[in-house]
């Protein structure tokens, strides 16, 4: 089983009223800190610069230090893409590339016919 490992960025800056924390609004989702999934083969660390400089468009970033590190089984039912995945839009000969979603989405199978499974996912 692959292990999904996600990182968030607590990206601050001091002001002369005090230090201030990066929040952006996400347009589906609300708001967020920077945060995304390690790639296969990327250091916990490089991915949270990786994700800060991508969510936030800001270069020459750096890590001042790790904050801390959380495990958590996944919810009974559950299951996450571990790596980017085509999605194909019916099983049967008939299908096309619909989408490629990216890793770390949360997904729930509704139901399997044949080699197939239907989805959800957020």
């Amino acid at each position: 089983m692959a292990t999904l490992e996600k990182v968030t960025a607590f990206m601050t800056r001091e002001k002369p009223t005090g230090l201030e924390l990066l929040l952006f609004r996400h347009p589906s989702a609300g708001i967020q800190l920077p945060a995304g999934t390690v790639e296969t083969g990327e250091a916990p660390e490089a991915a949270a610069l990786r994700e800060a400089g991508e969510e936030s468009g800001l270069r020459g970033l750096r890590l001042i230090r790790p904050l801390g590190r959380r495990e958590k089984d996944p919810v009974i039912g559950e299951h996450y893409f571990a790596r980017a995945t085509t999605v194909y839009s019916r099983p049967d000969s008939s299908n096309f590339e619909w989408a490629r979603l990216r890793s770390g989405l949360t997904m729930r199978a509704l139901r399997q016919v044949g080699g197939f499974v239907q989805m959800t996912f957020e």
